[in-house]
């Protein structure tokens, strides 16, 4: 808006006065822009001024958000120095849930369990059949006593011990059939156990998004993560909570609108806050058109007001100074000589200041 030069103080007085009162009477409101007016104190002194307008005035903060899938699985080993002899699937492949993935190697095999089996259904057989066998040979000894014997005391003496040992003998068979079968099915279930323990199962569906370099082959320790499956069915953005109550600052089924980077792309889209009532140290932005641009791991900047005030006297933030927790700023005084006023402050904003009290609309203050 210019300079106003003085040589002394009575005329840069009149000047300011001058000024003044042609600006006020334009009688335009005041602009979005900052209206500044340089006022030079001596040949040497010059002052930047900025006026006191009337706005609105905003107070803005930033959420980062990360694109994620709400749903992930890891693949993690349950056996210690085992090595991997089968990998079936590789990073980037869709999965199904129970899909086999990869195998650890083991001692036991199928043919191993199939012995078992055999064994186990043999000897449970071979049990059975003691009763029989036993029924039999007791039978043959009765036989043997009552038509080949003179059925005298010694003859009768040496029956009952000829059939307390039939009665031993198969006692003890009945016994080592249980002990082999009770020995080959605690083997059976340790082999199965082992076996099943060895493959690597999908619990989910979805896609494999890690999949460890070089895993056919390698060993493995227990608790190591050697798959990630993702369910990209379904991703959000998500961005972690600090303490403010964000369920006053968005609006369930509201657009917001996020600045998306990556790939060296810079998107601007719209997302929605999901399911609300669930937020809690996570809050869940929705896409709700698809994006093919948008993919899992991208992060993006989402600015949500915190608080605003409309149409209130304002000034920028630079221009205010503090002492002993007052605010302040410096204007021309009649005497054309710079002095502090006092002023009380509402909200500070991004950039402008709400003015309570101290100046009015119209007064310029000095900026510089």
């Amino acid at each position: 808006m210019g300079k106003i030069k003085k040589r002394k103080y009575g005329l840069a007085a009149l000047c300011v006065c001058a000024l003044c009162l042609d600006l006020s009477g334009c009688g335009a409101e005041p602009d979005e822009e900052e209206d500044i007016v340089q006022i030079e104190q001596q040949e040497e002194s010059v002052y930047t001024m900025v006026v006191a307008s009337v706005g609105d005035v905003g107070l803005t903060d930033m959420l980062r958000c990360t694109y994620r899938q709400t749903e992930d699985e890891d693949i993690v080993i349950s056996a210690d120095g085992k090595t991997v002899s089968k990998v079936y699937v590789s990073q980037g492949d869709s999965v199904v849930k129970g899909q086999l993935l990869a195998e650890l190697k083991v001692n036991s095999d199928e043919e191993a369990i199939d012995e078992l089996e055999y064994k186990i259904a043999r000897n449970t057989l071979l049990l059975g059949y003691t009763d029989k066998d036993e029924a039999y040979a007791l039978s043959n000894r009765w036989w043997s006593y009552v038509y080949q014997s003179s059925m005298s005391e010694s003859e009768t003496e040496k029956l009952e011990d000829s059939l307390e040992s039939i009665r031993q003998t198969y006692r003890y068979k009945r016994e080592d059939y249980q002990d082999t079968i009770a020995l080959d099915v605690q083997q059976l279930e340790n082999t199965r156990r082992e076996l099943e323990e060895s493959r690597i199962y999908a619990g989910m569906d979805g896609v494999l998004s890690y999949v460890a370099p070089d895993l056919e082959g390698a060993k493995v320790l227990e608790g190591q993560t050697v798959m990630t499956i993702i369910d990209t069915s379904r991703c959000l953005f998500e961005a972690k909570a600090s303490d403010t109550d964000y369920a006053d600052l968005f609006q369930e089924g509201k657009a917001e609108v996020l600045k998306v980077t990556g790939n060296g792309k810079t998107l601007y889209v719209e997302v929605i806050p999901y399911d609300m009532k669930n937020w809690g140290e996570t809050l869940y932005f929705e896409l709700p058109e698809g994006n093919p641009d948008i993919q899992v791991g991208m992060v993006g900047t989402l600015i949500y007001v915190v608080d605003t005030r409309e149409q209130v006297l304002t000034l920028p933030k630079r221009v205010i100074r503090n002492a002993d927790g007052k605010n302040y700023v410096y204007v021309v005084g009649d005497s054309g000589i710079q002095e502090v006023r006092w002023i009380e402050t509402g909200l500070w904003g991004d950039t402008l200041v709400e003015i309570v009290s101290g100046l009015e609309e119209g007064e310029y203050v000095i900026q510089k």
